[in-house]
């Protein structure tokens, strides 16, 4: 179908994974801004993590935008096939 740059399966796929990187970034942006212990207080801990919070939260965001391009590419999938004519 015209229009559509990914395929069905490869945009349900990435949308699964866009689903859970948003969540899990999200999760990780909330604890970092949280400045929660076990994020902040160990050997390796970000000098700003505050700054990674925003950074997850940006992340959370592109992959949001990926989220709703998928499903803008399955609902125009679905909507070719539905077009087609079947023999």
């Amino acid at each position: 179908m015209p229009g559509t740059i990914v395929s069905m399966t490869n945009a349900v796929f990435f949308q699964v994974i866009s689903f859970f990187g948003i969540a899990f970034l999200s999760g990780m942006g909330y604890f970092f801004n949280a400045q929660v212990k076990e994020f902040t207080e160990s050997v390796h801990d970000p000098s700003d993590p505050k700054a990674v919070g925003r950074a997850c939260y940006t992340a959370a965001i592109i992959y949001a935008a990926l989220f709703l391009f998928c499903g803008c590419q399955v609902a125009m999938n679905k909507r070719g096939s539905s077009r087609q004519i079947s023999l």
